[in-house]
């Protein structure tokens, strides 16, 4: 087991909840155009977030790391760190596989600064996932909110906009 230590307690970022957490997840999968994600949500609040044959390097667990491309929104990876931190300070007990590995956020007495911060833990997986895998649950209360803020987990088709006629072009 690795554990990557940051010095960040539970009260940073105390202005974002678990749906913006959430849709920070599903905006890194929609950025990565090159592989397919795939978004549920039950009825009871269990929330898979996967995006086909992508292994989530570990070094894009240090700050200022990613895997976007040069010149997108973000770039430096700490959206995805808080994200995890602040779907753990919210108790949704959520685990992230990628390839072989297991990573599980926590927080912990970082006895430098004497105060518990956010860690990541990294555990080899016995069972491989070619892609990478959110898995965690939110309180009941949030399934609405999520479905009208993250729309890829509302199954409603939302309409086109209206925008006067439109010339539609067969091929």
């Amino acid at each position: 087991m690795k554990t990557i230590n940051y010095t960040m307690t539970a009260d940073y970022r105390s202005n974002w909840n678990a749906i913006d957490a959430i849709r920070e997840i599903v905006q890194n999968c929609l950025d990565n155009r090159h592989n397919k994600s795939t978004y549920e949500l039950s009825d009871d609040g269990h929330v898979s977030i996967k995006t086909e044959n992508f292994i989530l390097p570990l070094r894009t667990l240090a700050l200022g790391e990613s895997e976007k491309p040069d010149g997108a929104i973000g770039g430096f990876g700490e959206g995805l760190k808080l994200a995890l931190m602040i779907l753990k300070r919210e108790g949704c007990n959520v685990k992230v596989v990628t390839g072989d590995k297991l990573i599980v956020p926590t927080f912990e007495m970082n006895d430098a600064v004497g105060l518990e911060t956010f860690c990541i833990k990294v555990f080899e997986d016995r069972d491989f996932f070619d892609g990478l895998r959110f898995d965690f649950e939110i309180n009941e209360g949030y399934i609405d909110e999520l479905k009208e803020k993250v729309n890829v987990f509302n199954n409603d088709v939302l309409p086109l906009p209206n925008t006067g006629t439109v010339d539609i072009i067969e091929h």
